[in-house]
């Protein structure tokens, strides 16, 4: 925090020095002033202190601060949580709503909190459905592939066209997987090393669909993109994109890869969620931010900065896509043939 305000940063980087200088992240950063007299509560506020009271409910509370005196101009010498210190400060201003998940079964008023249920939730509330259009794609950019379970994708697939109470849904769309191919390791910065930190069992690769994976790299990319073709993907993007690959509906940056720990299991008839990991997300939409969004390839309105070339390009036949268990007959750069050498 600052004398007078605070500093949220929602990053997909764990702070290692490989992952921060050698594999594209994202970030989302906004500062926020403390409270004046008598100000109220906002949603990001809300699910913000909803998701630090999780953590302080499964963390070693003796380690934590309770103390924030000499922090700012918000703080006295009251004895307070990491939570509701965070209470101090007026987040009505945020360019985004939270998305996040944390471990338990949610249900009742916790229902659409978390995970898929709160993408669902604020896409039917801020989701711009009428401008969607039946050619735009949803492009679903992750970091560990796992099982692609057809539940798994139908219950995203679910909460990506949420439609508002007593008006029509935004048109279907299929989703489509962007994975990097094994050249596209082979080339990068840390050759095969680099899928370290990209999981991926051969067996849940030879599960996936060839039609719904498309490629990390595209020859014409943007600078942008292209800038970040040799660091492989650390970051996570969930993003519906106009056919054309210029305009952006919405978009979710997070820490969540394409699992059911991540997003959460509906159970139950859709009565309870069933969430196994912790994970912090950020959801733009056009709305939101009170004007048009694009990608670098398009020209009007606020960039949503995508690592990838969109459209990007589909797997052909022959393309192979990356596997950490595989051994490849090209050698990288370092001589190695695989992520184990």
């Amino acid at each position: 925090g600052f004398e007078d305000s605070l500093r949220v940063a929602i990053h997909t980087a764990n702070i290692v020095s490989c992952d921060i200088n050698n594999k594209t992240q994202g970030i989302w950063m906004q500062d926020f002033p403390v409270k004046k007299a008598g100000a109220g509560s906002s949603d990001f506020e809300e699910q913000l202190v909803k998701y630090f009271l999780t953590l302080e409910a499964h963390a070693d509370t003796a380690r934590m601060p309770r103390s924030w005196q000499g922090l700012g101009a918000a703080f006295g010498d009251e004895q307070l949580t990491l939570a509701h210190a965070l209470r101090k400060f007026d987040f009505s201003s945020a360019k985004g709503r939270l998305v996040a998940s944390t471990p338990g079964y949610h249900s009742g008023g916790d229902l659409h909190s978390f995970g898929v249920n709160r993408v669902a939730a604020v896409l039917a509330k801020e989701g711009d459905a009428a401008a969607q259009k039946a050619d735009d794609r949803i492009f679903c950019q992750f970091s560990s592939f796992p099982n692609p379970a057809p539940k798994l994708l139908a219950a995203l697939t679910n909460a990506f066209h949420a439609p508002k109470p007593l008006c029509p849904p935004p048109p279907k769309v299929a989703l489509s997987l962007v994975w990097p191919t094994a050249p596209e390791v082979c080339a990068s910065v840390e050759g095969y090393g680099a899928g370290g930190a990209l999981p991926s069992a051969q067996k849940n690769i030879d599960k996936a669909p060839r039609e719904l994976l498309y490629r990390w790299t595209k020859d014409g990319s943007s600078d942008f993109v292209a800038a970040r073709r040799r660091a492989m993907p650390h970051i996570k993007t969930w993003t519906r994109v106009s056919g054309d690959g210029s305009t952006v509906r919405w978009s979710v940056l997070s820490s969540a890869n394409l699992s059911g720990g991540a997003w959460g299991n509906v159970q139950q008839g859709g009565k309870q969620l069933f969430v196994m990991h912790w994970e912090l997300g950020v959801l733009v939409t056009p709305s939101i931010l009170g004007g048009n969004l694009r990608t670098t390839q398009g020209s009007e309105g606020a960039v949503v900065p995508l690592p990838f070339p969109c459209p990007p390009r589909p797997y052909a036949q022959g393309d192979v896509p990356f596997s950490w268990e595989a051994r490849y007959e090209t050698p990288d750069r370092f001589g190695k043939h695989g992520t184990k050498g």
